[in-house]
């Protein structure tokens, strides 16, 4: 990948404003350094393996789909320099005009243009503004500043959206989101990424569908009483040994789940994904859930998270031979639950 084009701008958050302010910055020369830096970024794992989205059309009656902001990415990455430039800018007004400032007030927005042969790549990330403190050393005595005009590249609320493709009519419709506030209390505020900004909606893909089934199991996890624990347990072990099929969340709720618990887990499903169809990837469901299922010849069944192997949790890989030493809190007689 060759770094074709670089811009940064500072956006505030614009939606509940009534006198607008033009975002400041532009295109940028980067250095060495900074070029390693967004190649890095563009190519981290946490984004390649990020959520699938596609953009929508502004208009559903329009028999040729059109979007703004496809548009956008097109003169970005084929476009002559000035249309490049006058389109970043108009990303940077989007972004604020999308938000109302409850994910972060100020933000720092990077765009960066790569060549893949005759394909181009697109890469944008929104690092919020945070007040940091620096400390230096002065004549044995510390010295402490705040620094407020500074961009959190680690922080949780940073965002990232990826598009890839020629310039042909049916490009750049699709790409992928990085968006840590999607899945949280707080999803409402974050919406505006996808849906008010990028005007684009979940892509479901099996590595997309089988990385939100996890999250919302480990999710439900952390709060779910007793009775729900081994719904859930019972779910993790069953998913990944059915026969091949196409699933979606309010399809796995019902099949394992019993009324208070389906709805409860439901919950935390946005809307627009309780129905949304994908194939479970068997491996990564197994691998991202970190625990391990063993069933014994007598028929008995132990589950165990992965960092226990080898401590209270012991098997011999040669002999088949698996060791328990632990303490009971909860015990009862009922009906194998696992089918």
């Amino acid at each position: 990948m060759k770094l074709l084009q670089s811009y940064a701008f500072q956006v505030r958050a614009q939606r509940k404003e009534v006198q607008k302010s033009i975002p400041t910055g532009g295109r940028f020369d980067s250095n060495e350094k900074f070029e390693t830096l967004l190649l890095e970024l563009a190519i981290s794992p946490e984004l390649a393996e990020s959520s699938a989205i596609a953009l929508l059309p502004d208009d559903n009656e329009n028999e040729q789909a059109e979007s703004v902001f496809r548009g956008y990415l097109l003169e970005l990455a084929f476009g002559a320099d000035d249309e490049a430039k006058a389109s970043a800018l108009q990303v940077a007004v989007k972004l604020g005009d999308a938000t109302d400032g409850r994910s972060w007030p100020i933000c720092l927005l990077v765009i960066a243009v790569f060549q893949l042969g005759d394909r181009r790549n697109i890469t944008m990330w929104s690092f919020p503004r945070e007040d940091v403190f620096r400390m230096t050393q002065e004549r044995n005595k510390p010295n402490l500043e705040l620094l407020s005009d500074v961009f959190s590249k680690s922080s949780k609320l940073r965002k990232a959206a990826t598009f890839t493709g020629t310039n042909a009519r049916a490009e750049f419709w699709s790409g992928k989101i990085l968006d840590e506030e999607s899945g949280s209390e707080e999803k409402k505020a974050a919406d505006y990424w996808m849906k008010l900004f990028l005007h684009a909606r979940f892509e479901i893909d099996a590595v997309f569908g089988t990385n939100q089934v996890v999250g919302l199991i480990k999710r439900a996890m952390r709060t779910a009483d007793p009775q729900m624990r081994e719904e859930l347990f019972a779910m993790s072990v069953a998913i990944p040994v059915a026969p091949k099929q196409n699933w979606t969340p309010k399809k796995i709720a019902s099949r394992f789940l019993s009324k208070g618990n389906h709805d409860r887990f439901l919950a935390t499903v946005p809307e627009e994904l309780r129905e949304s169809n994908f194939e479970i990837d068997k491996e990564r469901f197994k691998q991202q859930l970190n625990f391990r299922v063993f069933e014994t010849k007598e028929n008995v069944w132990l589950s165990a998270p992965n960092d226990e192997l080898g401590r209270s949790v012991t098997f011999d890989t040669k002999t088949g031979q698996l060791q328990f030493a632990g303490t009971v809190v909860r015990q009862e007689l009922k009906a194998r639950h696992v089918k």
